[in-house]
């Protein structure tokens, strides 16, 4: 099922956070005068929204939709971390596409670029949290901003990627911390290197190499923005054994060093 908002001109930020919760989680049951968007950034979420069951995993997300019962449908498994933030528009969501819409979300879809809404999240947080008469009208355009980005991360997931390639990205992304290589992937998933390789640049226009590289920098930029990590912690949670190939490849990517980056408080 997807929603589309006819307009977000009325959109309301009404409340926002994170949970952490170690083993055993459970979503409680109840039916809320609001949406509820959550990104899961550890761990699986298993939930039903309307009688329908959803296992949500890192790097995906749920819209939990105003008047729809939800509830937890078992106990998560180990660390769980997610993102959620209430709202509402004085619109109804329809659940069938208009001629015109401001905004499209998919009940639950994997997202494209964990790290970009990652950081729309926690500009909301930090916005809300601000104590100025600016803060409600830029916690609002940071919630605009991080719908528009779903909505367009979303629409990149439509254009016909195959369900190995969806697969793969899922897979890389929960593992770029190990010591992976492109050989090691195509091993998991029983296929040579070469026809895992042209697949997904076909489909994602880039290189299975390029991409995990990607996934391993947006971890780094996490970990250096926490500022109590050593460089050479970082390069080896990030599934490098070398520091000095790890700066190399952080300074290609980002245009600055790990310690330049961390410096300047995560790049802002």
């Amino acid at each position: 099922m997807d929603f589309f908002a006819n307009e977000l001109d009325s959109l309301k930020y009404l409340v926002a956070g994170s949970l952490i919760a170690e083993d055993g989680f459970l979503h409680m049951r109840r039916v809320l005068d609001c949406h509820v968007l959550i990104l899961v950034l550890e761990g699986t979420l298993f939930i039903t929204q309307d009688d329908r069951e959803f296992a949500v995993g890192a790097g995906e997300t749920i819209l939990l939709a105003r008047g729809l019962e939800h509830f937890g449908t078992r106990r998560s498994e180990g660390r769980l971390s997610y993102l959620w933030a209430h709202f509402c528009t004085e619109s109804q969501w329809q659940t069938t596409p208009p001629e015109n819409y401001a905004c499209h979300l998919p009940e639950s879809f994997t997202v494209a670029n964990t790290g970009r809404l990652r950081r729309l999240f926690d500009i909301m947080l930090d916005c809300s949290r601000r104590e100025d008469t600016t803060a409600p009208e830029m916690t609002l355009c940071a919630l605009k901003m991080l719908l528009l980005e779903c909505s367009y991360q979303a629409g990149i997931e439509e254009q016909g990627i195959s369900p190995l390639v969806r697969e793969i990205v899922m897979w890389v992304r929960r593992n770029c911390h190990r010591r992976l290589t492109v050989a090691d992937i195509a091993e998991r998933f029983h296929y040579s290197p070469d026809y895992i390789s042209a697949l997904f640049r076909r489909e994602m226009g880039d290189s299975l190499s390029a991409f995990l590289n990607n996934c391993r920098m947006e971890l780094a930029k996490d970990l250096l923005s926490e500022g109590t990590v050593s460089i050479k912690e970082v390069a080896y949670s990030c599934g490098f054994s070398d520091e000095k190939y790890f700066t190399r490849v952080f300074r290609k990517t980002m245009g600055m060093t790990p310690t330049e980056y961390r410096s300047k408080g995560g790049g802002e």
